[in-house]
């Protein structure tokens, strides 16, 4: 790639992002995100699919039917939160905001497929640019352009993809090998007793005592019954329950959600979770209820796949600005993608040394010099893997 094709890509897709980033839309609502991405995928003359029952496109720039397929994907909804940045570019949409940097990730596919589309000498492989809605709103829309046959007809080969991330400078990759995102489920936990007096407890019992003890001992159980070898996080977001000062809740609702880099561990928190719940509430004349929802699975990298990532960026970036970085907590339905097909995920950092602006908060912004980074690394890898192929 020559910095004149960066250019001249960076210089087509800024004011796209720009765009999308003033105008954010939910997860599943991506109906004008939809359009725009389809706009310009064919305007480039990509083979472009939407579908009536669901936002996301997919666009495939075909080589031919016997070279292989690469696909990439991006995430493109936002989340629900008021932006206060002071952008000239803010949201428009009140309550919305791109918090997330899902702005971003559309615009380096964008970029790529900007660069791609109009080279002379063509990438002599197929590539799918897969545009995804709902990542922030479980079960996710990878399940659903699964289901549509993204990964299909040409059947994808190897995947790749990239999230922002404020804990890197810009310039700077962070990948890791292995287990790299974890497994993210949710649960309502429910607390069911008698009630009574806030002046006679005795007679009574209590439904937010005992809710409080069922959070404790969460929190011992992981801390105390699980290997801290094995990296896992129970939460409690949410607790909803009585109504005034003097009555004792007869009811208490817990929402939490279970995070773990471990697949037998992610089995067997359902399990514990309930045991625990209903011996603490057996204690106290209170019986227990717990819906328990599995979200997205481990994000896994595939290592040959990350290792074409890792070369890439090193030839593209130098050696020195590709990190090996820890295991992340958070989770992402590309799990789902990296279960069908080999693939990698890597971080592409947009931290602000001046100021700290964390993603998922009024505040973040995406600096937009971390774009061409991505689109480099990708590229670079995308070469090195069609170098390979006999």
């Amino acid at each position: 790639m020559t910095e004149k094709e960066l250019q001249k890509a960076v210089s087509y897709v800024i004011p796209i992002r720009r765009k999308l980033h003033e105008n954010p839309e939910l997860s599943y609502q991506e109906f004008e995100t939809t359009k725009t991405i389809y706009v310009e995928l064919e305007e480039m003359g990509l083979e472009v699919q939407v579908w009536d029952d669901t936002t996301g496109v997919v666009g495939l720039l075909r080589y031919s039917d016997d070279a292989p397929t690469i696909g990439l994907r991006a995430d493109i909804d936002a989340l629900p939160i008021q932006e206060d940045t002071g952008l000239p570019f803010s949201s428009k949409n009140s309550g919305v905001m791109h918090a997330c940097g899902h702005d971003g990730h559309t615009a380096v596919l964008l970029g790529i497929a900007k660069i791609l589309s109009e080279r002379e000498e063509k990438l002599k492989a197929n590539v799918k640019f897969i545009f995804q809605p709902a990542e922030e709103v479980p079960p996710g829309g990878a399940v659903k352009l699964i289901e549509k046959g993204a990964l299909e007809k040409p059947n994808v080969d190897i995947l790749w993809s990239c999230h922002s991330t404020t804990s890197l400078p810009v310039g700077k990759i962070g990948i890791h090998y292995g287990p790299f995102m974890a497994s993210a489920d949710m649960f309502k936990l429910t607390v069911k007793c008698q009630g009574g007096h806030g002046a006679t407890p005795y007679q009574g019992s209590d439904g937010i005592a005992v809710a409080a003890q069922i959070i404790t001992a969460i929190q011992y159980m992981v801390t105390r019954q699980i290997s801290q070898l094995t990296p896992t996080v129970v939460s409690i977001g949410a607790i909803h329950g009585g109504n005034r000062s003097n009555i004792l809740a007869n009811e208490v609702e817990m929402l939490g959600t279970c995070r773990t880099l471990d697949a037998k561990m992610r089995d067997e928190l359902p399990g514990r979770i309930r045991t625990l719940a209903e011996n603490i509430a057996a204690n106290y004349n209170a019986t227990i209820e717990l819906d328990y929802e599995y979200g997205y699975p481990v994000v896994i990298n595939n290592n040959n796949a990350l290792k074409l990532i890792q070369a890439g960026a090193e030839e593209a970036l130098g050696a020195e600005n590709v990190v090996e970085i820890p295991q992340n907590m958070s989770g992402d339905d590309l799990a789902y993608f990296l279960q069908k097909v080999p693939g990698a995920y890597f971080f592409f950092g947009t931290e602000d040394p001046k100021v700290a602006r964390t993603a998922h908060t009024p505040t973040f912004i995406l600096d937009e010099d971390s774009i061409p980074v991505a689109m480099k690394v990708i590229l670079s890898t995308m070469e090195k893997y069609v170098a390979e192929q006999p």
